[in-house]
């Protein structure tokens, strides 16, 4: 599958150009200045041929969102939230969980796998560090039926090298990298299973690459930068 972004800066802004992401409802109340915040995006990873719509403490804070789109990152109130993630026509609940965010803490939410064995992605992304002179990349395996994989970089001089190896589904796996110019590859047993060109992680910055959906029906591999820093 040819991917179109061409690169590393470009990469959400294709994904959301491609998938058509809707723009956060009018109607959600943003926290008081005042109120401690954390900042949560969303993901959907879930294998389903239907839009979906996410609450927050009974708010909805996006809808119609499709498959494969990511949100930027939104402000809610930190602490225990209560989160709510619905089709939209008709009205049907996929999954009522909460979840704990800390004050000024970055996170990743995504549904995943299928309807019918849904799981979810709580993912903080403030957790972490680069080593110096390094940036860090964390690979998240949300593709139900794919075997474990590795991610690959192919660096400049022809030099080929593992990021991170053997990541299983619902694991994630996380490494520096190398901050210079690269190719990406996803690879299962030898086999190339999606590139991603022109990625130049910089040094200090966190990055984060999910693979999703069936493996044979509407597999997506995309990277992009987590706004922790």
């Amino acid at each position: 599958m040819k991917n179109r972004c061409t690169s590393f800066l470009t990469l959400a802004l294709c994904l959301t150009a491609l998938t058509g992401m809707a723009p956060m409802n009018a109607a959600h109340a943003a926290p008081a200045a005042n109120e401690p915040v954390a900042f949560v995006r969303f993901l959907h990873a879930l294998s389903l041929g239907t839009k979906v719509d996410v609450a927050v403490d009974g708010e909805r804070i996006l809808n119609d969102v499709e498959f494969g789109a990511m949100s930027k990152y939104i402000r809610v109130r930190s602490g225990y939230r209560s989160i709510r993630i619905t089709t939209n026509n008709p009205t049907r609940t996929l999954l009522s969980t909460s979840r704990n965010f800390r004050q000024n803490d970055f996170y990743t939410l995504a549904p995943y796998g299928t309807p019918t064995s849904l799981r979810f992605l709580a993912a903080n992304d403030s957790t972490g560090t680069p080593a110096f002179g390094r940036a860090q990349l964390t690979a998240y395996h949300l593709s139900p039926g794919l075997s474990p994989f590795d991610v690959v970089a192919y660096l400049p001089g022809g030099r080929v090298q593992t990021l991170i190896r053997n990541v299983r589904y619902g694991q994630s796996r996380r490494a520096n990298v190398p901050a210079t110019a690269m190719t990406v590859r996803l690879v299962r047993y030898g086999r190339i299973l999606q590139t991603l060109p022109g990625v130049h992680p910089r040094e200090g910055r966190k990055y984060a690459a999910y693979a999703f959906g069936r493996p044979a029906r509407n597999f997506r591999f995309t990277m992009d930068v987590t706004a922790s820093q």
